[in-house]
């Protein structure tokens, strides 16, 4: 008897692509048909009862995940995203931790400064790079022939052919400086041109400030007199800085990429996280059904907000962004989460 009893697991047949949707597809209706579990300690039957569906899909889904392991390829490095003038890249979310970072679009480099978040993508061929939060310090090359290179932070447009400029964003409040070159700033249908050493603030949009040295009034030298011994005048003060209002230069609205519907939908997710994280959550899933650039970062991000929230199904959601995006430019960040949350106590 005991030589009829099997010695090793059945062979388990890969699953189609087709019929992974299928699973997908299913997996995902039923979480939307689930409410938000936010962490309120509810009671372990309770729990067990709802997560009992969700945790075995999950569990399949991982064990599918293993068996297709080998087909997956190696993520790209965030460090230097580039493209060709006229291609399409995935967008790419980039978050620095306490301390800055910098990071290479094309020939542009980029600082963040702590806690700061960027999405860079291409825009019709321009090189595009969305200012969630924090401050970020842009270094750009000449374009010559090339297109602009765009920056966008809530209803700001920044233009650039050239220059060292900063973009600072808290909330919907913007700020942007010039160091080198000339940039034009878009703000709710007018454009300004904002020129080296001055700043421009989304609260007071119809002017720019620079920082100028104001030199004091010269005293002019003492006759001097026949004594040998004369005591020099005292040094004239050190100039001071003071930073004065100029007349801003208005200039033609420069025609933009056309209007992207998704991205502008992701902008808008970005703003809700933090006074309706549940609706910023919905809207990140449904983005993340369709099949534009933007689906990618808004299914990873939908996986970052529900780990933020306590949300249960932030392992589910990480879990299917590595399954349909292996090459996503934020694998390497989601598999570090889901580690993370897998070792959690459940």
């Amino acid at each position: 008897m005991s030589d009829d009893i099997p010695t090793e697991p059945p062979p388990v047949e890969p699953m189609t692509d087709m019929q992974w949707a299928r699973v997908e597809r299913g997996l995902m209706a039923r979480l939307d048909s689930q409410p938000m579990a936010l962490p309120e300690e509810p009671s372990r039957r309770r729990w067990t009862w709802i997560a009992a569906p969700v945790l075995a899909a999950a569990a399949a889904l991982i064990v599918v995940l293993a068996l297709r392991g080998e087909e997956s390829q190696p993520a790209p490095q965030i460090s230097n995203v580039s493209g060709s003038a006229g291609s399409d890249v995935e967008p790419a979310r980039v978050v620095a931790g306490d301390t800055p970072s910098s990071v290479s679009f094309g020939d542009a480099h980029i600082t963040l400064e702590a806690k700061t978040a960027i999405v860079m993508t291409r825009e019709g061929g321009s090189p595009s790079v969305l200012v969630e939060r924090g401050t970020t310090e842009f270094t750009v090359a000449p374009r010559t022939q090339r297109p602009p290179f765009i920056v966008r932070a809530g209803d700001t447009v920044v233009r650039v052919v050239g220059t060292q400029f900063r973009v600072a964003r808290s909330d919907e409040r913007v700020v942007v400086s010039v160091a080198h070159g000339i940039v034009d700033v878009q703000f709710r249908g007018n454009t300004v041109r904002v020129t080296e050493g001055q700043t421009w603030r989304s609260e007071t949009p119809d002017d720019v400030t620079s920082t100028t040295a104001v030199a004091p009034p010269v005293t002019p030298d003492p006759p001097v007199a026949e004594e040998p011994a004369v005591t020099p005048p005292p040094a004239p003060p050190p100039a001071k800085k003071t930073e004065k209002t100029e007349k801003v230069e208005k200039v033609e609205p420069t025609a933009l990429p056309a209007v992207d519907l998704d991205r502008e939908k992701y902008e808008r997710m970005v703003a809700l996280e933090v006074r309706t994280p549940a609706v910023a959550l919905a809207g990140y899933l449904e983005l993340s059904r369709g099949n534009s650039k933007w689906a990618a970062v808004a299914l990873y991000s939908a996986g970052r907000l529900a780990a933020d929230l306590g949300d249960r199904r932030a392992i589910t959601f990480l879990t299917i962004y590595l399954r349909r995006f292996p090459t996503g430019a934020n694998v390497s960040d989601a598999r570090t989460l889901l580690q993370r949350l897998e070792g959690e106590p459940k």
